[in-house]
């Protein structure tokens, strides 16, 4: 991911100059390639859920830490598939694995205080306490972590889908 974000490649250049330096079975190979490009693609949302957790300003985080958190939350609100604690321990570990020990800390706890945000419900209609999953599928959080739909819907389709503000409030005010 870092990588990526210093060069001028598109993430999936990126991906492929990786995919010849390190060897992955073809099941982790595209579980890789979902969370790079679910990364990138839910920035805006992922950087939402951790700064509601983070107790010093963002500024004061390191990119390459950032980056491991956004990793370890995409991978707990996003993907189904991957139990918390695996989500939380593999993230962890990745931060041991990078030579990077004092991270460890933070990005455990961050991690365990999202996953005690994250509930079983899911909705079916935007909410303040709801990430969209799908078009008609959203993982409900226990508090509310965006914006309004009614009250701010250009903040919340931004913080939500991870779309830039302004274009929203600029859509919104054309289309409706």
């Amino acid at each position: 991911q870092e990588e990526y974000r210093r060069s001028d490649q598109f993430l999936s250049d990126s991906m492929q100059q990786w995919e010849r330096r390190i060897d992955l079975s073809s099941q982790d190979w595209r579980l890789a390639m979902e969370i790079s490009i679910g990364v990138v693609r839910r920035q805006l949302t992922l950087d939402t859920i951790i700064e509601s957790q983070l107790t010093r300003p963002r500024e004061k985080v390191e990119a390459p830490l950032w980056t491991l958190l956004q990793i370890g939350v995409y991978q707990l609100v996003m993907l189904d598939q991957i139990p918390d604690h695996a989500a939380v321990s593999e993230t962890v570990e990745l931060a041991g694995k990078l030579h990077r020990v004092r991270w460890k800390k933070m990005v455990n706890a961050i991690l365990r205080s999202i996953t005690r945000l994250t509930t079983d419900e899911q909705a079916s209609a935007p909410q303040s306490n709801a990430i969209p999953l799908s078009a008609d599928r959203y993982r409900c959080f226990s508090i509310g972590l965006f914006p309004s739909p009614a009250a701010d819907p250009a903040g919340y389709l931004a913080k939500a889908f991870s779309f830039p503000q302004p274009i929203m409030t600029d859509w919104l005010a054309r289309f409706g």
